[in-house]
């Protein structure tokens, strides 16, 4: 397991969205840890968030029109969870980090982008 740059002291998945969760008879279990490393809660969130709100569901038919609205509620569902201003500053270094994946799609990347600079504009207006 590798260290992220941010300091964190706790394991951290940095890949949670529903395909990496199996509802068993004893409860969600969260699979597919292959990118865990040690690094800050806030991390794993801001991944958690910018992988829901971002992703591209416009090549699956009806499930493209009800995913969008969708996974927009589940990604504010899960953020607030958490103090949303402490994730914020999170945000851009994670984005420039998924950025670099070469399994994202050009739309997925502009929207991680436009969350940030969203999030960022509204935490700077305080």
């Amino acid at each position: 397991m590798h260290e992220l740059p941010d300091g964190g002291d706790r394991l951290v998945h940095l890949d949670i969205h529903p395909l990496n969760v199996i509802y068993s008879p004893t409860g969600p279990v969260l699979i597919d840890w292959t990118n865990a490393s040690r690094g800050c809660w806030q991390t794993d969130v801001a991944h958690t968030w910018l992988i829901i709100a971002s992703a591209d569901v416009s090549e699956e038919g009806f499930l493209a029109r009800l995913g969008g609205p969708v996974k927009k509620l589940v990604a504010e569902w899960v953020v607030d969870e958490f103090d949303r201003d402490a994730i914020v500053p999170y945000l851009r270094p994670v984005a420039d980090e998924r950025a670099q994946d070469r399994n994202m799609h050009r739309k997925e990347i502009d929207e991680m982008y436009r969350i940030v600079e969203r999030e960022e504009q509204r935490l700077a207006g305080r």
